[in-house]
């Protein structure tokens, strides 16, 4: 073939045009390579603005998350609510207080067989695992969707030890998340011994006890440390469904779930062939499990008068109810006990308080006829007109004032007292006068009139002082002649205070029913001293004894007779018998006894301290006498103060009755809130309407000497 110029030319044009392919060819992969590598840059740069925003969105929730999470420290310190427990003068409790019925064990005295029946129904691999079991919560989720229900938990023990003391049990993920995180620290902070520990004390077992311990004993009568594999295999089954699941209900469903449980132990090597055939018989179930208050209290009177007046103010609604408190108190049981079977006969209201005079420990206390029927405290909170029984306290000012003996002589005459613009005759309960009378006389007889002349003589502002010295707490008392007669609206348990005194030798006691508070570990925290003052001198206080003691031999309180025994005591009486009283005592044990209406009615015609009050005074000492042993006499008191010689002429006389006629009393309601009585210079709130019933006047101390001329100032008539 030859070669043309033509074809050279074809030939330079079809390389041109190759080499222009080829150039495009280049230039197209090296554009795409570009735009592609544009788009990566630009995505990259989006989705490191999507996640930067991711994470800081994350990171702001978890932030948020975390903020009421505990930190390790705040776990190590936490302390779960725990049972306050009162015990009596022996060491015995008698009742409980709780939010929270628990009382923490060790692990070690935990049964073994309990914590091996909680982890293999709970937590198979808790010993394992660092706080969450992936494999678990997945074999859960399969379970619960074959159950067409939850069925089966996923969370282990730490994350239900988390749930339990810090969380709720609302199902959200945000609550999950919490739970999870607390997990983790738990597992940081504390060995599995401890965690297991503290899961045994903490969990809800049903029927309101919390934790192991007190499950054991509300269940089976027994600690935790003593249970067998069936029982404990019980427990464990209720760990998941407390309420559901009840013991002694009337279905199978509480035996059908200890047998898996029993399953779960053989299947995980917790227990051999032979321990799961011993625990698989139905358990025996403490019949008080059935049917199980939420409160234990044995003394209700008198426990919840502690939980009032010391443990709320001292400790707080948490710490009275849940500080896991050990309040050693000053009662009897077998004295509570015979004050309480003697109040449930009574067909009135009354109230009965013991005390120890030596040191003012109230050794039983009751305030009612029961407490199912009211829990009004009449013992702490009726404030009432003790009436004749107020006289000793007179005349107890009168000895340490005026030098006055059982032996001085009083003018029993009519007597006029002007209040205000109204005239006031006090008179005996006859209505009869006897002229120059004893001390003594006038006192074993119970006279009135010669009790307002030693009013009068002595002072109010003298009395006044002689009866709080005596114990007598009251924020207002008369300013008038009527206090004599018992017009004042006192407590028993203050009157039971005054008269300690006389059998004392002369001291103030400080009435406590604490002796001291301990907390879980032992620690002291509170301890009553033993503190009490001069009140009255012994020789005052022994012949104001032993004149009340003429009394109840001799006088209005013969009905309070005790064969064998020194006894002393006053009745009292108020205006139309609305209020019968009787406060006495032999050696070691001083009572006050209080009877009447809530409404204040009138009891009945001839109700007298001597007739109502004493009869039950009496049977209530009987049985002390036979419970404490007590000494058959007071000792001899020392005489300082020679007695002033008695009238040879003098005649004692028997009196048929006691009457006490004062001024209007003050109205004071029963009231649901405990009122405490506290010293107070302050004016009553109802003093102005008490001034509208008494004279207004003050009268300061005075000689016997200035008498007459004491009463011819307000007396304005024969």
């Amino acid at each position: 073939m030859t070669w043309r110029p033509e074809h050279e030319e074809e030939h330079k044009g079809g390389k041109e045009r190759n080499d222009r392919r080829k150039f495009s060819w280049s230039r197209a992969v090296w554009r795409t390579f570009l735009f592609f590598a544009v788009i990566l840059v630009d995505q990259a740069i989006l989705f490191g603005i999507a996640w930067y925003s991711w994470e800081f969105a994350v990171d702001s929730a978890l932030r948020l998350e975390l903020q009421g999470i505990p930190s390790i420290d705040e776990l190590r310190s936490y302390r779960p609510m725990k049972t306050t427990v009162l015990y009596d003068a022996h060491n015995e409790p008698f009742a409980r207080f709780f939010i929270e019925d628990r009382v923490e064990i060790p692990l070690h005295r935990v049964s073994p067989w309990l914590r091996k029946a909680v982890i293999a129904a709970e937590d198979a691999r808790f010993m394992d695992h660092g706080g969450i079991n992936l494999l678990s919560i997945g074999r859960a989720a399969l379970e619960n969707r074959r159950a067409g229900g939850i069925r089966q938990g996923g969370s282990t023990i730490t994350q239900q030890l988390a749930r339990t003391m810090f969380l709720t049990n609302e199902r959200t993920l945000e609550r999950k998340l919490r739970e999870v995180i607390i997990a983790f620290r738990l597992e940081s902070a504390f060995s599995k011994e401890e965690i297991l520990e503290k899961y045994l004390n903490e969990i809800y077992f049903g029927r309101g006890a919390w934790g192991a311990e007190t499950a054991s004993r509300v269940y089976f009568g027994k600690s935790a440390s003593d249970l067998s594999p069936g029982e404990a295999a019980l427990l464990a089954a209720l760990i998941p469904s407390p309420n559901r699941l009840p013991p002694g209900s009337p279905t199978d469903a509480a035996e059908a779930a200890k047998r898996r449980v029993l399953a779960r132990m053989l299947e995980t090597g917790a227990i051999t062939e032979e321990e799961y055939r011993e625990g698989s018989p139905p358990v025996a179930v403490a019949d008080h499990a059935l049917d199980r208050p939420e409160a234990r209290v044995k003394y209700p009177y008198f426990a919840m008068r502690v939980l009032n007046e010391t443990l709320l103010p001292k400790y707080g609604v948490r710490g009275a109810y849940g500080g896991g408190l050990h309040v050693y108190t000053t009662l009897y049981p077998d004295l509570q006990e015979a004050a309480e079977r003697v109040a449930a006969k009574s067909k009135l209201q009354l109230a009965i308080v013991g005390l120890d005079p030596a040191t003012g420990a109230v050794m039983a206390l009751v305030g009612g006829r029961t407490w199912d029927e009211s829990q009004f405290n009449r013992a702490v909170q009726a404030y009432r007109q003790p009436g004749s029984s107020f006289k000793p306290l007179v005349y107890a000012a009168a000895f340490e004032e005026l030098g006055w003996r059982p032996m001085s002589k009083l003018d029993d005459s009519p007597l006029t007292l002007r209040y205000g613009t109204e005239l006031w005759s006090p008179h005996n309960y006859d209505r009869k006068f006897r002229g120059r009378v004893t001390v003594e006389r006038a006192l074993v007889s119970s006279l009135n009139v010669p009790a307002v002349r030693a009013f009068l003589a002595t002072g109010e502002g003298a009395v006044t002082r002689t009866v709080r010295k005596l114990g007598i707490t009251t924020p207002y008392l008369p300013e008038s002649p009527s206090m004599a007669l018992g017009s004042a609206s006192l407590t028993p348990l203050e009157m039971a205070t005054a008269f300690s005194a006389f059998a004392n030798g002369g001291y103030r006691v400080f009435p406590h029913m604490v002796r001291e508070i301990r907390d879980d570990d032992g620690n002291l925290l509170f301890r009553t001293e033993d503190d009490r003052i001069r009140a009255i001198s012994e020789q005052a206080a022994g012949e104001i004894r032993d004149t009340l003691i003429k009394a109840v031999n001799h006088g209005t309180g013969t009905a309070a007779r005790i064969k064998g025994y020194e006894v002393f005591g006053k009745t009292g009486t108020t205006n139309d018998f609305r209020d019968a009283w009787f406060i006495g005592g032999f050696p070691g044990l001083c009572t006050a006894v209080y009877t009447g209406h809530d409404d204040r009615k009138p009891i009945g015609g001839g109700a007298t301290g001597g007739k109502i009050a004493a009869p039950i005074w009496q049977e209530f000492m009987k049985e002390a006498a036979d419970i404490l042993s007590p000494e058959l006499s007071f000792p001899k008191y020392a005489v300082t103060s020679a007695k002033v010689p008695h009238d040879e002429g003098a005649e004692e006389e028997e009196p048929e009755e006691e009457e006490v006629f004062t001024s209007p009393p003050v109205e004071v309601k029963p009231t649901q809130t405990p009122i405490v009585p506290r010293p107070s210079t302050r004016p009553w709130p109802g003093q102005e309407r008490e001034r509208q019933h008494h004279p207004s006047m003050i009268i300061q101390s005075e000689t016997d000497a200035k008498l007459e001329e004491l009463l011819k100032k307000y007396k304005v008539g024969d």
